[in-house]
């Protein structure tokens, strides 16, 4: 390895000793031989070497921890409904989505694909019974007179249209 390139990249894994026993000896000979690549390799060092310096270990404030484990006492644990009731939340509210996403979809397919109505003789029946209900009759048989088209030319409407 004399490209002082790749040598730079591997600086810190020949540093943790994370590299195969060749390369760390490739390393090992460049950085004795390439002043460059060394003082590089020397000023990783002392930088690590100040930023551990520097974080040292501290202890925990025991007063701090007193008031954590208070606070966690002091707590009421969760009851069973409640802890079921969040361990099911998810459960509940898939299902429910998903049915209710399916009963919009089957809501708008049947609206779309509803039958139109159709007319049946009955219909005209009733129709022919609704415009005549109103005109005057003395004649007894009323069902014959309103179901016959012969007397719808006696009616007021016909009379006073052909004068």
């Amino acid at each position: 390895m004399t490209n002082c390139n790749d040598c730079r990249l591997l600086l810190v894994d020949y540093e943790r000793d994370e590299l195969d026993p060749a390369r760390d000896a490739a390393m090992h000979q460049h950085l004795q031989s390439c002043s460059a690549c060394r003082e590089q390799w020397e000023a990783d060092i002392a930088l690590v070497e100040s930023l551990r310096s520097w974080s040292t270990p501290r202890e925990f404030p025991t007063s701090i921890l007193a008031n954590v484990r208070q606070a966690m006492h002091a707590e009421r644990p969760p009851t069973f409904m409640e802890r079921l009731s969040a361990a099911l939340r998810p459960a509940y509210a898939a299902p429910v989505a998903a049915a209710l996403i399916a009963v919009v979809i089957y809501s708008g397919y049947h609206r779309m694909n509803q039958p139109q109505p159709t007319l049946t003789g009955i219909d005209f029946v009733r129709e022919h019974l609704a415009q005549t209900a109103s005109l005057p009759s003395s004649d007894r048989a009323w069902s014959t007179y309103v179901l016959t088209s012969a007397n719808t030319a006696n009616t007021p409407d016909a009379s006073q249209s052909n004068r």
